[in-house]
């Protein structure tokens, strides 16, 4: 059975690019050391970690369950742990000291630092969200940016109030499916600084 993971593989497999996908959990030791190993089996070598991995909740802490609230923090914080861990032994016992992490696990306070060193190394940024555009992630990068360093930036995000129905038929519907993001990085490349 395929799964969304893999379909994001074949898409940059045929733009000519290398990619694995690996389905362990964040939430567990075991899942975030299997993520460090898929990648260095599969590449040989890591040099960057974007902790950004998150799951969602559609409650009020009112209405949530301690099992709701469990799992958000297996996620959202103990991944970051998960993850982390193994990619910095590796670091430190490899010598790897031109090796970056960049955890994202939340919009405020914003980490504007990183986002500045991401644009100058690239001179174009994209944003991806699940969440309405104004006042979220794009917002704040984009008011980082501005007053910084003004950069390219193309974003995805819902930009109408939200509807109910799946996950696939709301990320087609808001144009957050991957040939979305993709289409934005080619936008954005075409605008970028040289």
């Amino acid at each position: 059975e395929g799964k969304i993971a893999d379909e994001v593989v074949k898409e940059i497999q045929d733009l000519g690019g290398e990619a694995v996908a690996n389905y362990d959990s964040v939430g567990t030791v075991e899942g975030g050391e299997n993520l460090f190993k898929t990648t260095i089996d599969a590449f040989g070598e890591m040099d960057f970690l974007v902790n950004n991995a998150g799951i969602l909740r559609d409650r009020t802490l009112y209405n949530m369950e301690e099992s709701d609230w469990d799992a958000i923090m297996e996620v959202h914080l103990k991944g970051h742990y998960n993850c982390t861990r193994p990619f910095v032994r590796y670091i430190r016992d490899e010598n790897r000291l031109n090796c970056r992490i960049l955890n994202m696990s939340t919009i405020k306070p914003i980490d504007t630092e990183a986002i500045l060193k991401a644009a100058k190394e690239t001179k174009a940024i994209v944003t991806a969200e699940e969440h309405f555009i104004n006042g979220g992630l794009s917002s704040i990068v984009a008011q980082v940016l501005s007053q910084n360093l003004p950069t390219p930036l193309e974003s995805i995000a819902i930009n109408r109030y939200a509807e109910s129905g799946s996950p696939e038929e709301l990320l087609e519907k808001y144009n957050l499916t991957d040939s979305d993001i993709e289409n934005a990085v080619k936008k954005v490349i075409s605008r970028k600084m040289k």
